[in-house]
């Protein structure tokens, strides 16, 4: 959300962090860690509010929300989607459909908007901003090929997958990224056939790996493709569960448990082009009436209230 910030002060619009202790505990509860936010909202000379304002003109979320608790805003409401990924069951592909904008990265997560009955006027292109704005904040030094494997944490996991395909690789130095939310019986599985990373972003692997597997699952698939579209990079997935995918998997190299990795050259720009763009059109915003109308607001408050009760006892 910071870089996104950023991005939207640069075209004159104040755009602030808020961190509320309601919403993160219904939100996010013990996954969010909250000095960690403020550390990181300190680094990138983002404003960080400490309570909600409910009067802002567009409030914006990366996830899924209690409505009766995001209601709570006067105005208009927007999601922005925090990375892509395949799954049918994210990228708002079966999420609340009352936001007022859709913030995307390109024309990828539009097109299932638009499937969805979402009117174009509420969807707005606006690129990457969190990977534009990240560097290179690690470095490996090689001595063989490097192989770098990006797995999920859900049940679309392809752990098993990866470490047979790759535990004879003897010629290759292998590497592993965990996601934020890998179980430790996972880590330390993983740990037997691979180097564990844990501090190093997308872009240093892009720029360290000569190869890389990721997880259908995965959106740091696409995060790679948006750094580098030219690199080998294969995606695993269970068999069975390629019917849970959209079908741009097609335009991938996917690899089941049935299959044996083979490293294609190719390039992937068009799936780089298809699903991110640098276009932006904010002009329209103010044209669009709230989908919660303000009469409802005293029902929202009365159930804002009863959650605090709760949550400090």
């Amino acid at each position: 959300m910071a870089p996104f910030c950023l991005e939207l002060q640069k075209k004159g619009y104040k755009c602030n962090l808020a961190l509320d202790e309601l919403f993160w505990k219904v939100s996010y509860g013990e996954h969010f860690d909250v000095d960690e936010a403020i550390k990181q909202a300190k680094k990138w000379g983002v404003k960080l509010n400490l309570k909600l304002n409910y009067d802002v003109d567009i409030a914006v979320t990366q996830w899924r929300v209690d409505w009766a608790l995001f209601g709570l805003y006067k105005n208009l409401k927007a999601k922005i989607s925090y990375g892509i990924g395949l799954n049918k069951k994210t990228n708002f592909a079966e999420n609340d459909f009352r936001f007022d904008y859709y913030f995307v990265h390109g024309d990828f997560e539009k097109e299932i908007l638009l499937k969805n009955k979402i009117d174009k006027k509420r969807v707005i292109k606006i690129g990457f901003p969190k990977l534009k704005y990240e560097k290179v904040n690690c470095f490996i030094k090689k001595e063989k090929p490097i192989i770098t494997y990006l797995p999920t944490w859900d049940d679309f996991k392809c752990i098993d997958i990866a470490i047979d395909k790759l535990k004879d690789f003897k010629d290759y130095t292998l590497f592993v990224k965990p996601h934020p939310l890998q179980s430790q019986k996972d880590i330390e599985k993983l740990s037997q056939y691979f180097n564990i990373i844990k501090d190093c972003n997308i872009k240093s692997v892009v720029s360290f790996s000569d190869y890389i597997i990721g997880d259908l699952k995965s959106g740091a698939i696409f995060d790679v493709i948006y750094h580098n579209p030219d690199i080998y990079l294969v995606a695993l997935s269970k068999k069975e569960n390629l019917q849970y995918f959209h079908n741009l998997y097609d335009k991938l190299f996917v690899v089941t448990e049935y299959d044996d990795i083979k490293f294609l050259k190719h390039s992937f720009k068009d799936i780089q082009t298809y699903c991110f763009s640098e276009e932006w059109k904010l002009n329209e915003v103010d044209k669009i009436s709230p989908t919660i109308q303000k009469n409802e607001l005293s029902i929202l408050k009365e159930r804002l209230e009863k959650s605090y009760k709760v949550l400090n006892g």
